[in-house]
């Protein structure tokens, strides 16, 4: 087992530490990868293989009352070509601090419009998902799943009436 990253954090008055995790669209499909998060010497979570066609997995484990907490990434047990492994909007929780609630600015179902000139659409919920394409100002289209918090943003996936479908971010988006 080869250990592709391994940073070591202390902490005092951590809670929680939050992750969306997955092999880099970069990829493709190639790519296997698992990802660990380690406190204390001891396992808190495993992604099981993850390769590039893998969907983006959450983590989200409580690390209160750790001293040291590792996030590692092997390679599998197969090598490290194309293992791209991403941290997506990773997180710490601090003691006294609620994570914010999921957003409720739509539902699914609810028609939105574009306010922006150009809105990225991308295959998964973060800046680094895969770009489909782009939405103009006063598209409309409708949710069908979300929201995902990501990359500093929430994330909708939207069917628009017209070219690319996909995960827009909620900032330049109206509900109709």
């Amino acid at each position: 087992m080869r250990i592709l990253k391994s940073p070591t954090i202390s902490t005092n008055s951590i809670l929680f530490f939050l992750s969306d995790i997955g092999v880099d669209d970069e990829s493709g499909s190639a790519g296997s990868v698992v990802f660990q998060v380690w406190a204390d010497g001891a396992k808190l979570y495993d992604s099981g293989v993850m390769t590039g066609n893998s969907a983006t997995k959450k983590v989200n484990v409580s690390v209160s009352g750790k001293s040291q907490i590792k996030l590692i990434v092997t390679d599998a047990g197969d090598g490290k070509n194309s293992d791209h492994a991403d941290w997506a909007n990773a997180r710490f929780i601090p003691a006294g601090v609620t994570p914010p609630p999921p957003s409720v600015k739509f539902s699914i179902g609810d028609r939105v419009s574009v306010t922006t000139s150009y809105l990225s659409v991308r295959a998964t919920p973060s800046l680094s998902g895969f770009l489909l394409g782009y939405q103009s100002y006063g598209k409309l289209g409708t949710v069908i799943d979300g929201p995902v918090s990501a990359s500093g943003y929430n994330w909708w996936k939207i069917n628009y009436d017209s070219g690319a479908d996909g995960w827009s971010v909620e900032n330049y988006l109206v509900k109709k």
